[in-house]
């Protein structure tokens, strides 16, 4: 049979001491509640039967224990995206940050297309703003965020404020200019090109950021948890892409 310690968590578990902590985990079947993996000891006595289907628990993750057992696993995007997350927060940020890029970059470049026929896609241009964001761009947002949620503690309003200001006025400067000069990089090799890149353009490119970022900002440091707001800037960055490749590219045209 196999049983867990309760680590305060859920009284259906099993309290279990001595020498079988540290070992496997079962939900005892019929219990039927949610229980953290992260609050479960392995424990594992003999006579055991066979792991259920999901493996062995790793730290963060939620399960449903059903009535023969097993888990059942709420497959909606959010909930997913949040069980990959638990498990690798980094890695999972980098990989959704690297396709809504490249969906933003390839929606652009199909409006240019549209706009003139002659135009083919730009495979090369794609590859370079992908590849920055999701190398570069994504760990420097992952980075900021908790930065910024540890420098301004309070209420959450003024903190909420707080962080939208400084993320504006100081943030979006740094990281549209290091975006420009990576995607131009990647696609030149010249960082005499990429630099004057910068200096040509990050003033329109910040005029457009602020029409749109700082209420998203602000909703993003207000409302969502600190782990999903790369997400949630990742999805108004698919907005903001469409904005800043126009922009980024327009003297090409």
């Amino acid at each position: 049979m196999y049983g867990f310690i309760n680590l305060g968590v859920d009284k259906s578990c099993l309290r279990v001491g001595g020498s079988n902590v540290g070992r496997e985990i079962r939900p005892r079947r019929g219990s039927g509640v949610a229980i953290r993996r992260s609050d479960l000891v392995r424990v594992n006595f003999e006579g055991n039967p066979p792991v259920p289907p999901g493996g062995f628990y790793d730290e963060g993750e939620w399960d449903e224990f059903d009535e023969d057992g097993d888990s059942s696993w709420d497959w909606n995007l959010l909930a997913l995206y949040g069980k990959l997350l638990a498990r690798g927060p980094l890695t999972t940020k980098m990989i959704t940050g690297g396709i809504l890029t490249a969906l933003a970059d390839y929606m652009a470049q199909w409006i240019e297309m549209k706009d003139d026929p002659e135009k083919d896609l730009d495979l090369r241009r794609l590859a370079s703003l992908t590849a920055w964001f999701t190398l570069v761009g994504t760990p420097l947002l992952h980075g900021w965020f908790g930065f910024l949620e540890r420098i301004f503690p309070g209420m959450v309003a003024l903190k909420a404020v707080k962080q939208m200001a400084i993320d504006q006025l100081l943030w979006a400067v740094f990281f549209n200019a290091q975006m420009m000069f990576g995607m131009t990089f990647l696609e030149t090799f010249d960082v005499k090109a990429a630099l004057k890149k910068i200096k040509d353009q990050i003033v329109t490119v910040i005029i457009a950021n602020w029409k749109l970022w700082p209420i998203a900002q602000l909703v993003n440091f207000s409302v969502v948890p600190l782990s999903y707001r790369v997400l949630f800037a990742n999805l108004v960055a698919f907005v903001w892409t469409l904005i800043f490749t126009t922009i980024s590219h327009q003297e090409e045209h």
